[in-house]
């Protein structure tokens, strides 16, 4: 069949012929022009005798043919713009970024073997999509409105907001895209209260609108389960400037990056804040485990929403990697009563301003909320932190930061409180991991804290008094800095190189992991034994390492370490490699004895290393040491054969005093 048949072709069988008539002679005109002049009549005559058959065969068929056509969509690429007062909802075809198939599709022919297929009598008329070609920029202010509300709206409202939320929203999408409509107001056709909730299970929602003495329904549609979209305004997208000033919709961050391959060089305005319900399934903490979720900020945000949905309960990634502006019209006076997670929040962006009107008093998890970005200003000082479980990295490679964080009473409004109470903290793991923060923090509770891992590796600058003791702040009494529940502290001052204060009150009687704990802290010089301490009405063995499994690198480049640790219960520890490389000033007696003069414990080896099967570079380097190390149980150690360069370069150490050990040639 010619594939130039108009879209009107379906009218009467007459009509085809002598429309496929008038095609075959158009054919045989342009034939005609190619073929030499001494062949033209004989080609014509053939011709005519063929195109004839063609059209009598074609009107045959044309009644079987009709059948299974349809009428064509218009032409996508037409310049048509339809009545916006009718515009219908793209929602209704879940893939309305594609160009409807212009191309009649026929029913499917019945096999001879089966019956023929039973068309479905009831099947819905698929709505069209709202035209992509449309011009939204140069509609009037009353297409405009409709234009918005179906293309952003319909269909897109959320089971957690109210009426007034959509209203509200609505109003204020109008007044950031169209400034210049006014007097837009909007009605609830048989609700009375706007503050109910839409229900899930209702899709006849209409909303009386009215605008210049016109009124008009705005149907809500389909109501979303707990998600609504993000809906930005195109400020400056230097690769497609037609779109600046137009809005777009996202219904998760992923949208966004399918969408903006350049979004780090696209200047956004965000007039409608979207969120959707998320699972983790790796989150152990049941108050954590499913939150409404702000959807993540693309680009470069200049300016954003300022109400903050209420409920939204995580702000978790909101700007993070994102290559925001150093303060953002719109977030300063959020609303976060209702936040549990700011978890990266502004990891890895530009971000600097003043958050110090943001109630934190109900988030949980705070874990590397200013990871590796700009933030340096002290507007968190007076933060409310008391329900924070989790402060990983919340700082990590923050360069720049080195504000007030201790702990503290302080009076915002008419509420007093104690401001950075971390006394819910259970994980402080990289928290200034390299940063050069150096502030004093000399009141926090670490009672419940369980991980210190790299808390302050490679900060070059941290030396403050971080002793356990006893304080009193506002009308709370407790004990600073008490480690009692600590397992791990790996590389906790790690390359800490300024580091030097007294922590000899810690009580580490949980104590696991303090693999390369003091590695490379070069002027680190505490005595840090096994004592009894008594502090207001607490006592406790301090530095009671019986728990203690690894050591390994411990005072690894320590230089300037000399600290007592005779005392230290070793029973637990299987390796000793790296212990005390490089510690060139170490010269302690860490002998095997036997402990009795410890108040309130009982009596035990000190220094017993019979289960120590690695000492591979243990005293390597250790220039000062020379121990009596003679009657060290090193069975365990030659019995696997591997030992090497355990002592070398312990010019200080005579032969007699070194512990037999067997070293691997």
């Amino acid at each position: 069949m010619d594939k130039n048949l108009d879209k009107d072709i379906i009218q009467n069988s007459t009509d085809q012929v002598e429309d496929l008539k008038n095609d075959v002679e158009d054919q045989q005109q342009d034939q005609e022009n190619k073929i030499s002049r001494h062949n033209k009549n004989k080609f014509l005559k053939v011709l005519g005798i063929t195109g004839l058959v063609s059209c009598l065969a074609i009107a045959a068929a044309i009644t079987v043919v009709v059948k299974f056509y349809q009428p064509k969509s218009p032409d996508s690429d037409a310049d048509i713009i339809p009545d916006e007062t009718l515009i219908p909802d793209e929602n209704n075809n879940p893939d309305n970024h594609l160009t409807p198939d212009k191309t009649p599709t026929p029913q499917p022919t019945p096999e001879p073997d089966k019956p023929n297929p039973t068309p479905n009598p009831n099947v819905d008329p698929v709505t069209p999509v709202v035209p992509d070609n449309i011009n939204e920029l140069k509609l009037s202010d009353r297409k405009y409105i409709d234009f918005i509300w179906n293309k952003h709206f319909k269909n897109k409202r959320s089971s957690l907001e109210t009426f007034k939320d959509v209203e509200d929203n609505f109003k204020y999408v109008l007044k950031q895209a169209r400034p210049q409509i006014k007097e837009f107001k909007i009605e609830f056709n048989n609700i009375s209260n706007r503050d109910i909730k839409l229900d899930l299970k209702r899709d006849d929602y209409k909303l009386k609108a009215s605008y210049e003495n016109e009124q008009f329904d705005l149907e809500i549609g389909k109501v979303n389960d707990s998600s609504r979209p993000m809906i930005v305004k195109i400020v400056d997208w230097p690769k497609k400037l037609q779109n600046n000033q137009k809005l777009m919709s996202f219904s998760s961050s992923q949208d966004i990056t399918n969408e903006f391959k350049d979004d780090q060089t696209t200047t956004y305005e965000v007039v409608q804040l979207g969120y959707l319900k998320v699972t983790n399934t790796t989150e152990k903490r049941p108050n954590l485990k499913t939150l409404v979720e702000i959807i993540t900020m693309p680009g470069k945000v200049q300016k954003v929403n300022p109400n903050l949905p209420r409920e939204v309960e995580s702000l978790r990634r909101v700007f993070s990697k994102t290559k925001i502006f150093e303060e953002i019209d719109g977030i300063k006076n959020w609303d976060t009563s209702n936040i549990k997670s700011m978890r990266y929040a502004f990891r890895d962006s530009s971000f600097n301003g003043d958050l110090s009107n943001w109630d934190t008093s109900n988030v949980i998890d705070m874990g590397g909320m200013f990871q590796n970005s700009a933030f340096n200003n002290n507007s968190i000082t007076k933060w409310n932190t008391s329900k924070v479980v989790d402060m990983n990295a919340m700082f990590a490679f923050l360069k720049a930061f080195d504000h007030d964080i201790n702990t503290k009473q302080v009076t915002v409004g008419n509420k007093t409180y104690l401001a950075w109470d971390t006394s819910s903290v259970e994980i402080m793991s990289r928290m200034f991991q390299e940063t050069n923060f150096n502030q004093d923090i000399s009141n926090w509770d670490t009672s419940k804290v369980f991980g210190m891992e790299r808390m302050f590796h490679n900060d070059k600058l941290f030396n403050q008094n971080i002793n356990t003791k006893q304080v009193t702040v506002g009308n709370k009494t407790y004990l600073a800095w008490n480690t009692l529940n600590v397992k791990n502290i790996k590389g906790m001052f790690e390359n800490a190189i300024a580091f030097n204060s007294n922590i000899d009150n810690w009580n580490v009687s949980k104590l696991e992991n303090a693999f390369e704990l003091f590695r490379n802290a070069k002027i680190f010089n505490q005595s840090i034994n096994t004592k009894f301490v008594i502090l207001g009405n607490t006592n406790y063995v301090a530095w009671d390492t019986i728990n203690l499994k690894t050591v390994e690198g411990m005072f690894w480049g320590a230089k300037a370490f000399n600290g007592d640790i005779s005392k230290w219960n070793t029973s637990k520890i299987e390796s000793l490699e790296n212990v005390f490389r490089d510690a060139e000033a170490f010269n302690q007696n860490i002998s095997t004895k036997e402990v009795s003069d410890i108040a309130q414990k009982s009596n035990y080896t000190a220094w017993d290393v019979k289960k120590v099967n690695n000492i591979n570079h243990g005293f390597y380097n250790a220039k000062s040491f020379d121990q009596d190390l003679f009657t060290w149980d090193v069975r365990e150690i030659n019995k696997h054969e591997r030992t090497k360069s355990w002592d070398e370069g312990t010019t200080s150490w005579k032969p007699n005093k070194k512990p037999w050990i067997t070293v691997k040639k």
